[in-house]
């Protein structure tokens, strides 16, 4: 299984999400949009996962490779690639699926636990989560849910925290930090050092749940795969 993850900013790599990947023995390779390097071309790989960054979903002016992330979306999605975004990821995925995005009503910034849905505690993906899951947050903007998607989270500040669209999955918020991704963030800010105390203080859980999270990705992956090749063998059966 061959794994795209689309970085756009240096400061919002794969994290603790690469690292698992790596570990697990998948084949994965990131592709840094934002130092030049090429879109990846559909059949460079099995699933694409696409991370956060600080620039807007609609700054394609100022960011030409937002344009072209759309467009591989806009391709992949309907071929019934797996497809998993984070943050400006799942933003730039529910603008490829016609859903608008927008700055929201409240910034969520800092830890939250985000509730999940039916929907939500129904999908493998959660499997072995509890109902409310602890996340990072750093957005100032929100997605609705695509036409045919299904609301798998949500939380007090911000109602749509993830999405599900058949093999396509989009996250608000971010699982993927560590304590070096935390430190770029805030390394402006007053509350930094609030914010790696709480790191420290909250990690043991948060990382048993995101190990728990990205097993369960993967298998997921695996499963749309599996179905994706029935339905072309079954189709080319039928020819």
């Amino acid at each position: 299984m061959r794994i795209a993850i689309l970085q756009h900013d240096p400061a919002d790599g794969p994290g603790t999400l690469g690292a698992f990947l790596n570990e697990a023995g998948t084949d994965v390779f990131t592709v840094k949009l934002d130092a030049g390097e090429s879109i990846p071309r559909p059949e460079d790989f099995d699933v694409l996962i696409s991370m956060g960054g600080p620039m807007h979903a609609w700054d394609e002016n100022e960011y030409p490779f937002l344009d072209d992330e759309l467009i591989l979306l806009r391709k992949v999605i309907p071929a019934g690639v797996p497809v998993f975004g984070f943050c400006l990821g799942g933003q730039l995925m529910a603008k490829a699926l016609g859903a608008e995005v927008r700055p929201a009503a409240k910034t969520e910034i800092g830890w939250r636990n985000v509730g999940l849905t039916e929907a939500g505690r129904s999908l493998s993906l959660f499997d072995g989560l509890p109902d409310e899951v602890q996340v990072f947050q750093y957005h100032y903007d929100t997605f609705q849910i695509p036409s045919g998607g299904e609301l798998l989270a949500s939380s007090p500040d911000c109602r749509n925290q993830a999405f599900h669209r058949f093999n396509a999955v989009g996250f608000q918020f971010h699982v993927e930090v560590d304590r070096a991704m935390l430190e770029e963030w805030f390394k402006d800010r007053e509350d930094r050092d609030a914010v790696l105390e709480e790191l420290a203080l909250r990690w043991p859980t948060f990382s048993a749940q995101m190990q728990r999270f990205y097993t369960n990705l993967v298998k997921l992956a695996e499963g749309m795969l599996r179905k994706t090749t029935t339905e072309e063998n079954g189709l080319r059966r039928a020819c």
